[in-house]
């Protein structure tokens, strides 16, 4: 679970273009298929796409335009390989004052045992 984010951001990566929503992915090198599916007709399958984006309000394109350059996606990918950097280290932390705590618990529970044995038998 630890390791997910950055999954995550390696698949945004390979996913969305670096440079601008108009540049091919590199899925779309592969001519489609000619009789079936949803690229029939086409030379590449980016031309869908680009068809599609070619009627999508302005916002959208705008949006779609600054999430796909290097300047949005290199820091989402540095900040999603840091996130389970720091889920660790504060799991370690975490683990740490449990451990210290329940040896300070036992530590008590050998004093009070030993006490008590002092007292009984002395």
């Amino acid at each position: 679970m630890g390791g997910m984010p950055f999954c995550v951001a390696i698949s945004i990566s390979s996913v969305l273009p670096c440079h601008s929503h108009a540049s091919p992915l590199p899925s779309s090198y592969f001519e489609p298929s000619v009789n079936c599916g949803p690229f029939r007709g086409q030379e590449t399958a980016w031309q869908t796409v680009e068809k599609l984006l070619s009627t999508a309000p302005n916002t959208v394109v705008s949006l779609l335009d600054f999430v796909t350059k290097p300047t949005f996606i290199v820091p989402l990918i540095l900040y999603l390989s840091c996130v389970p950097y720091g889920y660790l280290t504060a799991c370690l932390i975490s683990c740490f004052r449990i451990t210290k705590s329940t040896c300070s618990a036992i530590r008590l529970m050998l004093a009070k045992t030993c006490n008590s044995n002092t007292t009984r038998y002395g």
